[in-house]
This record gives structure tokens, C-alpha cells and sequence, in this order.
């Protein structure tokens, strides 16, 4: 009894907010870097959800990064728009501080199950970057007719791997989707 008084009295003081992956008559994708989509734009959020500025990530900002990704990347991978479900009641509050999301950095292919199979294949010689930047230094570079396994977009760059290990970053337009 106590224990619902005080959720009671918590939700009424910050309010409750959920996400869902979709609705309960769709499916939600899966394969994403080792998630299903939601999961893995939830986070990628956490990285990448508009910070203020004292670093932290709110819900608003969080379930409205997740809102326009979930749809993007479903879209781009499946050919299947995913709607995530957002309810937010209350007022908006910080959830975390900006973290990293490692398991999808390069180098760290032994901690993400990142699919084997290869999805693009590298169509102009291509830079393999440290980061999605050009001021990244390069790591190698990839010839036209590699094939390689992507593993996320975010403007104009490409996580790659190869044989489920994350490569580095690459321009999405040295790319081309295999057919």
C-alpha cells in the first residue's frame, strides 16, 4: 500500500511519460545493430537527442528524437514505416546525462551483434573515418565494389561494418544498396 501511494504521489508530482515501439496491431522491426528498431533509436537518443545546456537529454526531446528515427530507420531497412506511440502526461524532466552509445562504435564489433551479411557495397573509393566528420582521421580506405553491412545513417554518413565488425564511418554517397 504504501508503495502505490508514493508512485501515486510521484506520478502526480512529475507526471508519466511512455513510449512504445508501435501500436498493438503492428509489428515492430527488429535487426538493428543487434536491437529492434525502437530500442535501438532509444538509444541512439541518448547520444544524440538535443541536449540543454547543462548537458542533459529531457523526455520531450528524447521521445521526439525517437519519433522521427523510428520511421526513418524502419523505412530505410524494411521498407516498413514504424510508428512509435509517445504519451507524455505532466511536465517534461531530464531522464540522462548525453552518453555514448559504444556498442556500435567503430572497434567495438565484439560488443554488437551486428549482422554478417552485406547490405551496400562501396561504389567510388571511399575514406573510412573515426567519426562522421571529414576532419575525422581516416582509417583505411575501401574500394569501389566492396561489400559491407550499414549499420546507421545520421546526415550524410554511414556506420559500416564488415564480417559483424564495425568498420568506421563513410559518405552514404560512395554507397549503393544491393539489390
Amino acid at each position: 500500500m504504501e508503495e502505490m501511494t508514493a508512485i501515486d504521489r510521484l506520478t502526480r508530482a512529475m507526471g508519466r511519460s511512455i513510449l512504445t515501439a508501435t501500436t498493438d496491431d503492428k509489428p515492430a522491426m527488429e535487426g538493428i545493430a543487434g536491437h529492434g528498431v525502437f530500442t535501438y533509436a532509444l538509444l541512439r537518443g541518448l547520444s544524440e537527442a538535443q541536449q540543454d545546456t547543462e548537458g542533459l537529454v529531457d523526455v520531450m526531446e528524447w521521445a521526439s528524437y525517437v519519433d522521427r528515427r523510428v520511421p526513418e530507420i524502419s523505412y530505410k531497412e524494411f521498407n516498413v514505416r514504424q510508428v512509435p506511440q509517445t504519451k507524455i502526461v505532466g511536465s517534461n524532466f531530464s531522464i540522462s546525462n548525453r552518453v555514448t552509445m559504444s556498442s556500435v562504435e567503430p572497434g567495438a564489433g565484439s560488443l554488437a551483434s551486428i549482422p554478417k551479411t552485406s547490405t551496400h557495397v562501396v561504389i567510388e573509393p571511399v575514406a573510412v573515418r573515426q567519426a562522421a566528420t571529414e576532419t575525422a582521421r581516416a582509417i583505411s580506405t575501401l574500394v569501389p565494389g566492396t561489400q559491407v553491412r550499414l549499420v546507421e545513417t545520421t546526415e550524410g554518413w554511414a556506420l559500416i561494418a564488415r564480417d559483424g565488425n564495425s568498420l568506421g564511418f563513410v559518405e552514404t554517397k560512395a554507397l549503393a544498396r544491393i539489390q
